[in-house]
């Protein structure tokens, strides 16, 4: 019989100053951080650089360098059954350093010309966010007064601006790929052997009945595989609640991560560390915002490097917008094509939940607020019933599971289901759940005889897909919460750290679902020759966890 195994650490706290500190925890193997940064003393953008140097601290050289490590990994094992090693392939390398450094560039060029912009101000704090982080985690002296300047490329050695991997130090480049790995793979992913959109749009036909006809497929005609499952759902009672699971290899290292900036208060499941933003894509912020996201899968794309790409825009949202219709304003600064989601929102105060949809030539924008729902389509195309699903979104649900909702998305992005039981799922379940522990229950769904259900464990290669799989994949996570509590949780914030502080956020679970009563096991499985010891990549060997409150460390 499986005995869990959990990891469960005291919290330690980390001091810059008398104004920003940081907080780290580890919980049934879930990871949880928390930032202040709070120097009424200087800019916001120093106070930003202070948060990103203390998560590098709390978070810490070695974790950050094993994720940058398992990223890697994760990718050499997506390239099939005979994968060897996990060291990046002869090219791989230069071409994400290339792509990394133009699109860096291009960004910082951009937003130094629109600086008075409210909007454009938010992707500038997490750039310096981003470089404190990177500065906090090489163990470098912090800067005390930043400037502009500091954020140029121009500016940093030729050290900085390399890729590293296994024992070598961190760079900046490093810290880059880690936050902006999703935007990256689909920016230049033909160049490294992993893109799934070089297809010709107007001559192929894209057609799969079996999965012989997918093994017949040359590695470029392969689909994009969706990551993720989650809904949002009003209950009877008015409440909405949101929730979420992380569909990733098992190398991922989710985690918890509050920040308290200035005024500004976000509370976020980070994909993993290092990052300043959520790519999981679920939390809320101060302004009683809570999102969540599914990725788009798809057979056909227009992707750029050049641009702002979606990592910068949906953190900037996540930690900023004041509404629906802000979130969406932040989205759709740009189109680059990459990271591809369909956000799911709610807004505690207003009552109300959004969808994004989106594909490289246009954004969809849904709201619901229990009795009506719109949508809007950003090229200025008017909408009908007939161009949703009303399976998917209605004026009390939305549900996601990587497809978009909006059908001309769809035919755009040529999407195919690969997992169609999910969709499924939720529809038939959606209409019980009524409670916090109803939420929990459906979004950690899975089923002996179907393991590719809402919360998925693709490593057991069965269930209902067009995919292969070649890595251990799966549900990672899950994520619950509802707009009640968030405004609960805001109306108590101290905004005052606190390293035996009580508040807590949202509802979060580390680990894969059980099959048999028994998790994702790295030592039990084929992939087993992959891993290291739990001290060197920080994941530990059962992946596997229990639902607990967010620690925010806050009187």
């Amino acid at each position: 019989m499986y005995t869990p195994k959990f990891k469960n650490t005291a919290p330690e706290e980390y001091v810059l100053n008398q104004y920003t500190k940081g907080y780290s925890q580890c919980i049934d193997n879930n990871w949880n951080f928390a930032i202040y940064a709070q120097d009424p003393t200087v800019s916001i953008y120093q106070n930003e650089y202070n948060a990103g140097y203390v998560q590098g601290k709390i978070q810490g050289n070695a974790m950050i360098k094993a994720t940058r490590n398992n990223t890697w990994r994760w990718y050499v094992l997506d390239e099939g059954p005979g994968a060897n090693s996990v060291t990046p392939p002869a090219g791989a390398v230069e071409q994400a350093v290339k792509a990394l450094t133009d699109n860096y560039n291009y960004m910082t060029d951009y937003v130094e010309k629109k600086q008075g912009d409210r909007h454009i101000q938010g992707l500038i704090r997490l750039m310096y966010r981003m470089l404190g982080i990177y500065h906090g985690a090489a163990d470098k002296e912090a800067l005390k007064d930043v400037t502009f300047d500091n954020l140029k490329m121009s500016n940093m050695t030729p050290d900085e601006l390399k890729m590293n991997s296994g024992d070598d130090p961190l760079t900046f480049i490093d810290i880059y790929f880690l936050n902006a790995q999703m935007d990256l793979w689909d920016a230049i992913g033909k160049e490294l052997g992993i893109d799934f959109n070089d297809v010709e749009k107007s001559d192929k036909e894209h057609t799969l009945q079996t999965k012989e006809d997918l093994e017949r497929m040359s590695k470029d005609d392969r689909l994009k595989p969706g990551r993720c499952s989650g809904f949002v759902t009003r209950l009877d009672n008015g409440e909405i609640l949101w929730s979420h699971t992380s569909w990733c290899c098992f190398f991922a290292q989710s985690c918890a991560v509050t920040y308290v900036i200035g005024e500004d208060f976000l509370t976020q499941n980070s994909f993993c560390p290092g990052q300043f933003g959520s790519n999981t894509d679920f939390g809320f912020n101060g302004h009683g915002i809570g999102f969540n996201e599914t990725t788009e899968t798809y057979f056909y794309n227009e992707s750029k490097t050049l641009g702002l790409w979606l990592t910068w825009r949906a953190a900037a949202a996540e930690a900023f917008a004041t509404s629906i219709d802000d979130f969406y304003d932040y989205v759709t600064l740009d189109n680059t094509g990459t990271y591809l989601n369909a956000y799911m929102l709610v807004d505690a105060y207003r009552g109300e939940f959004g969808l994004i949809d989106m594909s490289y030539a246009r954004f969809a924008l849904f709201k619901g607020d229990g009795k009506n729902l719109t949508v809007k389509d950003s090229t200025g195309y008017e909408p009908n019933f007939l161009d949703y699903d009303s399976h998917m979104i209605s004026p009390s649900h939305v549900l996601g599971c990587n497809i978009p909702i909006y059908k001309r998305i769809w035919r755009e992005l040529q999407t195919i289901d690969g997992a169609p039981k999910r969709r499924y799922q939720l529809y038939r379940h959606i209409g019980g759940v009524q409670t916090m522990d109803d939420a929990k229950n459906l979004i950690t769904y899975n089923g002996d005889l179907e393991p590719i259900s809402i919360a998925g464990r693709w490593d057991k290669n069965y269930g209902t897909s067009e995919f292969l799989r070649y890595q251990p994949h799966g549900s990672i996570d899950a994520k619950v919460f509802g707009t009640e509590e968030i405004k609960q949780v805001l109306a108590s914030l101290s905004m005052k750290p606190s390293k035996d502080g009580a508040k807590t956020s949202f509802w979060m679970r580390f680990g894969s679902v059980k099959l048999d009563g028994t998790p994702f096991i790295w030592s039990d499985s084929i992939w087993a020759k992959f891993k290291q010891p739990e001290e060197v990549d920080f994941i530990p060997d059962a992946i596997d966890g229990a639902w607990n409150r967010v620690k925010l460390f806050m009187e």
